[in-house]
């Protein structure tokens, strides 16, 4: 009788070594992994303070005597849509650009008046307890902002730059993907105005706020926002 002994097959050896050798199939992306974060909200805003300081002596001021300087008095709301995109080099912090678009329903009109709002700059964010399924942030931007609306008085056009403090909560929707509610303190100071009075013989004037009539105004809007990230 004959034994065979088994000799191993150098194929199948050399495929079990490069088995080994493979590298690991690569992890899905999670929504708090080092990389590029994409944002989107809406939201839902109103704003109070002023424009500008009513002037002392309005007979000698370049600033429009038709136009009420309390923003409240002249804007009733605001709906938002925001846009953004930051590097996330580690789970607590995020840096980057932030730009928001906004509808303006003018206040005091005796028809449909509206307008629209833009800003645009930076933001710096911080994220508490990442990797969890509800984490807390806080955002710090600053930037510039334009405002425009009609009422029955007139047209004004504003600008000037101001700085937001944002508090929200991110709740996990998937791996790469979070969504929840925020809540946004914006403020800060008009520096031009250019204005078109509504009324016989008016023609537009465009001037620079002086520092002594500079004031400050705020808004504060509350929506949702959503993120997804893109992986380093």
């Amino acid at each position: 009788m004959c034994l065979a002994l088994g000799v191993p097959d150098p194929k199948l050896a050399l495929a079990q070594q490069q088995g080994a050798a493979s590298p690991p199939a690569p992890t899905e992306p999670r929504h708090d992994s080092p990389g590029i974060v994409l944002a989107a909200g809406l939201g839902f805003g109103f704003g109070f303070g002023h424009f500008y300081s009513r002037p002392s002596d309005p007979s000698t001021s370049p600033l429009p005597t038709w136009l009420d300087p309390n923003v409240e008095g002249s804007v009733s709301s605001q709906f938002p849509f925001s846009l953004g995109v930051a590097y996330r080099p580690i789970p607590l912090v995020s840096f980057g650009l932030a730009t928001e678009l906004a509808r303006v329903s003018a206040a005091g009109c005796s028809s449909n008046c509206n307008g629209g709002a833009l800003s645009l700059g930076g933001e710096l964010r911080f994220h508490f307890r990442a990797g969890e399924s509800v984490s807390p942030c806080i955002g710090l931007g600053l930037g510039y902002e334009f405002l425009h609306f009609d009422n029955d008085q007139g047209s004004a056009s504003l600008s000037g730059y101001g700085i937001d403090l944002r508090e929200g909560l991110d709740f996990r929707a998937g791996r790469a993907w979070t969504y929840g509610p925020y809540v946004d303190l914006h403020v800060g100071t008009y520096t031009h105005i250019s204005s078109y009075g509504g009324f016989r013989g008016a023609s537009r004037e465009s001037t620079d706020v002086s520092h002594a009539d500079q004031a400050i105004h705020e808004w504060v809007t509350f929506g949702v926002r959503g993120t997804f990230t893109l992986p380093r």
